[in-house]
């Protein structure tokens, strides 16, 4: 296996509005993933422009390919976050996360969405 694996969707979805502050955030991956490399560091949630990484609790399903963080604290309402799936999130060969793999060099998987008010 040489292929990377990729984030195949998320919740909330990339550019959602009206998500509950009290929402979970998950990305379901294309592959089987190292259960090992999904974790705080690889998974991550910011308010959109920050770059400081919110407090929050990362599990990951093998039965599901599903990662799920859970913020430690409420979302904000009215404000908008980003998520992002690094690229040292790995399958279980031990391939990188590449989202676009047409693009040179590895892409990471970030997306946005907004709490409602």
């Amino acid at each position: 296996d040489t292929t990377s694996p990729r984030v195949t969707s998320t919740s909330p979805a990339a550019n959602a509005t009206g998500v509950a502050p009290s929402a979970n955030i998950t990305a379901t991956f294309s592959e089987a993933m190292m259960a090992s490399s999904i974790n705080a560091t690889t998974f991550k949630l910011f308010r959109k422009g920050s770059t400081t990484k919110l407090s929050a609790a990362v599990r990951y399903d093998a039965a599901t390919r599903k990662a799920t963080l859970d913020p430690t604290n409420n979302l904000r309402l009215g404000t908008t976050y980003k998520a992002l799936v690094s690229t040292g999130a790995k399958d279980v060969a031990g391939n990188p996360l590449d989202q676009t793999s047409t693009t040179t060099g590895l892409q990471q998987k970030t997306w946005l969405f907004t709490v409602r008010n």
